[in-house]
């Protein structure tokens, strides 16, 4: 196999990734190994309060295909054990919602690998993200690796994903024929999921199917699905990851197959929870109003169990992620048969 090599002629502000690193760190600057064996993820509860420590660094092999890396940078965040939904259940439009994410950068979630969970937006150079065309996946989508991810700082930790994390979903148990696994956690105390809801289908928008919010099943403009039933977890809402996927062993970069338009937005537009009183939440959060929100959890829910995903407890985080491609295998190809990013890679 031929090892990758790839042209980086573009700094960081011309690839329009400026004011979007992850977290609030000062940076270490020490890159993450390549191999992902240095990857840390912690997580704990304690009343209101889900406490997560990570390193950032993922937990699998990675290659770059722009001037940026994973960073190693121990952070620490603090999001809601018990999430408070805004708004009614039925109303599907991002004005509805508590947060618009269309011009937010850095992190507005974690996802259990390490990396951060980013918004469609890809930064100030494409402006707020007001459909497919000014997404991240399609203006920075050639720089993906073969998980889906990428960075955006060679100095502070930034590796993030803006549409399905594939590896991560392999070694969670992904298939084809049922819900998602579980892949994280967004800042508003909400699960993110993988790109398929129940039975299996794959999760888009109502409006771009031309379905009926709260009666089919699909999601909301900020990519997230309120079923309150007990029958996918015990909460009353959640995100997606949405988008076509690979198996997770793939490896070609950037990651092939790649989201689409009619996937839209492919991670979170807006956020449906707000901040509750009490408790300390991340920047990205708005703070819980008086009135219009209630409990995003059913009667149901122990805050204090474990997060366990396919026999996984997050409370110590995952194993290495060794059933990808090595980091000495990755390839860059120009070429993919299924993909919605606008650019070619640098490859040589």
């Amino acid at each position: 196999m031929v090892s990758l090599v790839v042209v980086v002629a573009l700094s960081a502000a011309a690839l329009g990734l400026q004011g979007c690193s992850g977290g609030p760190g000062g940076g270490s600057g020490v890159t993450c190994s390549t191999d992902g064996t240095d990857y840390k993820y912690e997580e704990s509860v304690s009343g209101e309060v889900r406490s997560i420590t990570t390193n950032h660094c993922p937990n699998h092999p990675w290659v770059s295909l722009n001037p940026n890396k994973p960073i190693n940078d121990v952070l620490s965040y603090t999001i809601p054990s018990k999430p408070r939904f805004y708004g009614v259940p039925t109303e599907s439009d991002q004005a509805s919602a508590i947060k618009d994410l269309s011009q937010q950068g850095g992190g507005v979630g974690l996802f259990f690998s390490g990396a951060f969970m980013f918004s469609g937006y890809g930064g100030n150079r494409y402006g707020q993200t007001t459909n497919w065309e000014t997404s991240a996946p399609y203006v920075e989508g050639n720089s993906f690796d073969q998980c889906g991810c990428h960075s955006s700082s060679s100095s502070q930790a930034s590796y993030h994903c803006h549409q399905p994390p594939v590896c991560l979903m392999k070694q969670l148990g992904q298939t084809d024929a049922a819900h998602s696994p579980q892949l994280g956690w967004a800042y508003d105390g909400f699960p993110l999921y993988g790109p398929r809801g129940p039975g299996g289908v794959m999760m888009a928008t109502c409006s771009s199917q031309s379905k009926t919010y709260g009666t089919d099943v699909c999601t909301d403009e900020c990519g997230g699905y309120y079923n309150n039933a007990d029958s996918i977890d015990n909460f009353v809402y959640r995100y997606y990851m949405q988008g076509q996927y690979g198996d997770g062993t793939s490896c070609d970069t950037p990651g092939c197959p790649g989201p689409t338009e009619i996937y839209h937005p492919t991670s979170p537009l807006c956020f449906r929870g707000c901040c509750p009183t009490g408790v300390t939440c991340e920047r990205s959060m708005t703070a819980c109003p008086e009135t219009g929100h209630a409990d995003g959890y059913t009667g149901t829910y122990n805050a204090n169990t474990s997060t366990i995903v396919n026999g996984n407890d997050m409370a110590t985080g995952l194993g290495v992620n060794a059933g990808g491609c090595a980091a000495g295998n990755l390839e860059c190809k120009t070429t993919c048969t299924e993909q919605g990013w606008s650019g070619q890679p640098s490859c040589r």
